[in-house]
């Protein structure tokens, strides 16, 4: 048997680094991102709309079964990346001053609430404050795409 082999089946036995009822939440709560998606779309920013449908798939798959392995590394290889495309095109393309400066502190208050989640005392809590970090980064990107499409 080869080590891929062995890697997949070792990652489809660990443990789920949440339990269901915590992991549900969050699995629920990735579903907003569809407001990332419909938002790009409607205001034709393609790029956007790639990222977003790309960090809604990741997401989604990961959080049907978190456990470690590939498809966490793909979940937060893409919302990396696509953070790192949003900063760019609010840096570069968005000419309005209030949104870069909204869109900044809705960012920062996601980074917020993710480092809330790392600090938790507890998953109930943890996982309450990762809901934020979907929800209110999702609501960043669509502020970021009303701004670009006008």
């Amino acid at each position: 048997m080869s080590s891929t082999t062995m890697t997949l089946r070792s990652a489809a036995r660990s443990k789920p680094v949440l339990p269901p009822q915590y992991s549900t939440r969050l699995f629920r709560s990735s579903f907003s991102t569809c407001f990332s998606v419909a938002g790009a779309l409607r205001s034709e920013l393609w790029g956007c709309a790639a990222v977003a449908l790309l960090v809604l798939l990741t997401s989604l798959n990961y959080w049907r079964n978190p456990v470690k392995g590939w498809r966490r590394t793909a979940d937060m290889s893409a919302v990396f990346g696509a953070v790192l495309y949003h900063a760019y095109c609010c840096y570069a393309q968005c000419e309005d001053p209030l949104v870069q400066a909204l869109y900044a502190l809705f960012v920062a208050n996601s980074g917020f609430c993710y480092l809330q989640a790392r600090q938790a005392p507890n998953q109930d809590v943890s996982s309450a404050w990762h809901c934020g970090v979907h929800l209110v980064g999702n609501l960043a990107n669509v502020l970021l795409y009303l701004g670009l499409s006008v």
